[in-house]
């Protein structure tokens, strides 16, 4: 786990500044370093919103997995992939909630995952 700690302090310390308040959002957000950006990010006073596959999940599983995504390490957002496709009404959403964009995505899986992160938050100022 130390190996994971310092990757995401890193990732979280060395792009830009984050001051509190500000959003980060991330995919493989049940991954373990998903899960240590959302406790730190909650230590640092920032938010994060964590992109995970729904893929074949049934909805009680989607559930579960959301509700220990909130519960456990603190995401204050979790999206499916597969909704990013509706960005629109995705930025509305997140700017209400957070009152800001995300200013800092990290990306965890790559390929088709980062493609579509970075399209759906391209505009934000980090990524």
């Amino acid at each position: 786990m130390s190996q994971l700690g310092s990757t995401v302090l890193r990732m979280l310390y060395y792009f830009l500044p984050l001051p509190q308040g500000s959003v980060v959002v991330q995919n493989v957000g049940n991954s373990g370093v998903g899960v240590m950006v959302s406790q730190m990010t909650r230590r640092m006073g920032v938010s994060c919103i964590s992109i995970v596959r729904r893929g074949d999940k049934e909805e009680s599983q989607w559930n579960t997995m959301v509700d220990f995504l909130k519960t456990t390490p603190k995401a204050d957002m979790v999206l499916a992939e597969e909704d990013l496709a509706d960005f629109k009404a995705r930025h509305r959403e997140i700017v209400e909630r957070f009152s800001a964009a995300p200013i800092l995505a990290l990306n965890a899986f790559g390929g088709d995952s980062a493609s579509n992160m970075f399209r759906a938050w391209s505009f934000c100022s980090g990524i």
